[in-house]
């Protein structure tokens, strides 16, 4: 499992399984992040503000090809995949 802060910044890889699902909501955030062909993406929860957020345009070197969940902790500002 691959994962990242809710900024992008990249954190160390999980050897765990996650939760089967390839859309996450955090509510604490009001954002909802899902998983399109090699990237996640997020928007706010009225799907204004659309944003790569890995892959894609996204200012990173981490991609999301393969993602089979997604999960959010808010409370620590982490996205896992």
């Amino acid at each position: 499992i691959r994962r990242i802060t809710t900024s992008g910044a990249a954190q160390p890889d999980l050897a765990v399984p996650s939760v089967i699902a390839q859309v996450a909501i955090d509510q604490t955030n009001a954002k909802i992040y899902w998983a399109e062909s090699n990237r996640i993406r997020r928007s706010n929860l009225d799907g204004s503000n659309p944003e790569d957020i890995v892959g894609g345009a996204a200012p990173a070197t981490l991609f999301a090809s393969g993602c089979t969940g997604l999960a959010i902790d808010a409370a620590r500002g982490r996205m896992y995949w």
